[in-house]
């Protein structure tokens, strides 16, 4: 049946089916309608305040090698957070990462903006652990994760921007 032998309804069905599968595009962008909000799918917001949450120190935080970043997001498609041996700890930030006795090396989820300098702070709580990154609210958000020693294993991960 060519074009101008269908039915108006059914052009206008088609027409109504194409608005809606744009639409749904537009939803899974990386910016909100107003362009302003980056989103992400790993970003989670945490649960209230806990009075026991600290900051973790600067070497129990390793930023994964640019090179092993797509290697590392397949790894946590379906999952926040992974525990790995050191070997591969130090696989993904490329450099030998010491991890002491009473530690274990856990890969998670962290974001960044693209392209634009981003402060990291992972804060280890009972809920688990907090992935705060301190950057510009504009632009395009990309999946940043991260190694991380702790213990214990953590119950949750929340990643968020401020």
């Amino acid at each position: 049946m060519r074009k101008q032998d269908r039915p108006a309804g059914a052009r206008t069905a088609r027409a109504g089916l194409v608005a809606l599968a744009l639409l749904a595009l537009g939803a899974c962008g990386e910016q909100d309608q107003a362009g302003t909000v980056p989103v992400h799918p790993w970003l989670t917001a945490p649960p209230p305040a806990d009075e026991a949450a600290v900051e973790l120190p600067g070497w129990l935080v390793h930023p994964l090698a640019p090179a092993r970043r797509a290697e590392a997001v397949a790894e946590l498609a379906d999952e926040p957070y992974v525990q790995v041996s050191p070997g591969t700890a130090s696989h993904y930030v490329d450099r030998e990462v010491g991890v002491p006795a009473e530690m274990r090396p856990f890969l998670i989820r962290a974001v960044a903006p693209a392209g634009a300098q981003a402060e990291l702070a992972v804060v280890q709580s009972r809920n688990g652990l907090w992935v705060r990154v301190r950057a510009p609210a504009t632009g395009a958000l990309e999946a940043a994760p991260v190694v991380v020693l702790v213990d214990p294993t953590p119950r949750d991960i929340f990643v968020t921007l401020e």
